[in-house]
């Protein structure tokens, strides 16, 4: 490409020569030194011109193809985001729904079981309070039982007592009024009948005395009833100190004081 440029040149300068010549004729001859040397520094300067526009084009196309492959290596990448992207929403889509779905089950199951819960747990405490209600009864009867026993005790206790101070009494009148007019014998059975009498009359006191003591010391009044045996044995102070029935053996689960 050079050397076709600097022949266009070269003819350019001969024409241009020819030209002079035929203007000026014999009045103005150049040097032929001088037009050498004009004519190699324009091939020169024509050649450098050349040389630059060219490599010019080149380093443009070079970085034009550079360009076109960068956008497309940038516009591969983003479809491959694009692509992952799409993938990963799908996935995310597929999982909501999946846990949707999942919730609304368990919620339905929750539902459904909250309800059997409360319908159980209703039944249940109706339940425990009719066994409440009629437990509560029956200590109530058995309570009132075991009052009325206290006292019919202490009545009955009363009663004797009074019972044998009045034989006393009766016993030392007629001791005094008919011991004169009886022999031996009738004072010997009286006396002996006497104290069958006494005999019989303080076993029933001592029995009864012996019922409104303490199972355990027999020394204190029974002031506690024992729970589940229903039990009335025990005095305050025994009352602190075991932890089984005196007469039945059965654990006690609770202890309840009687105020007569």
């Amino acid at each position: 490409m050079t050397f076709a440029r600097n022949t266009t040149s070269s003819t350019s300068s001969s024409s241009s020569s020819s030209t002079s010549t035929s203007m000026f004729g014999t009045l103005f001859t150049p040097s032929p030194v001088l037009k050498e040397e004009e004519k190699d520094e324009m091939e020169e300067e024509e050649g450098k011109r050349a040389d630059m526009s060219f490599l010019d084009f080149v380093d443009k196309t070079q970085k034009c193809i550079k360009d076109k492959e960068y956008q497309k290596q940038i516009t591969k990448s983003e479809q491959s985001q694009i692509r992952y992207l799409a993938q990963l929403k799908e996935k995310r889509s597929t999982v909501i729904s999946c846990y949707e779905k999942r919730i609304e089950q368990l919620e339905k199951s929750n539902f459904e079981f909250v309800g059997f819960a409360l319908g159980y747990i209703g039944q249940t405490n109706k339940q425990i309070e009719n066994i409440n209600k009629e437990y509560a009864e029956k200590f109530k009867r058995l309570e009132n039982q075991s009052m009325e026993r206290e006292k019919k005790l202490i009545e009955d206790h009363r009663d004797r007592a009074c019972v044998l101070i009045e034989l006393d009494k009766q016993y030392e009148n007629l001791k005094g009024e008919r011991l004169e007019g009886l022999d031996d014998q009738e004072l010997n059975h009286l006396i002996e009948t006497n104290q069958k009498k006494n005999g019989n009359t303080q076993k029933r006191e001592q029995d009864l005395v012996d019922q409104s003591l303490c199972a355990v010391c027999s020394e204190e009044p029974i002031k506690i009833i024992l729970k589940p045996c229903q039990h009335f044995c025990l005095c305050r102070g025994c009352a602190t100190k075991v932890s089984t029935c005196p007469i039945c053996r059965q654990n006690i689960a609770k202890k309840k004081e009687i105020f007569s």
